[in-house]
């Protein structure tokens, strides 16, 4: 398992079917739906089988 968290910055879309708190979910996969310059659309898929869209200017990973 490989710790670390997300940055979204300037979202401008978020979409989920979240019924609960997914905080302590882990990120099973990520799918990159579309990119332009200047933002990035993105499906993550949870192992609580959430699935979250979003929709950033900029994404960063950081590792723990």
């Amino acid at each position: 398992m490989i710790k670390g968290f997300v940055v979204f910055e300037d979202v401008t879309y978020f979409e989920t079917d979240c019924v609960k708190d997914f905080d302590a979910d882990e990120i099973l996969e990520v799918v990159l739906i579309s990119a332009t310059q200047s933002l990035e659309k993105v499906k993550i898929v949870t192992d609580g089988v959430n699935i979250i869209m979003i929709e950033a200017g900029n994404v960063e990973w950081h590792s723990l």
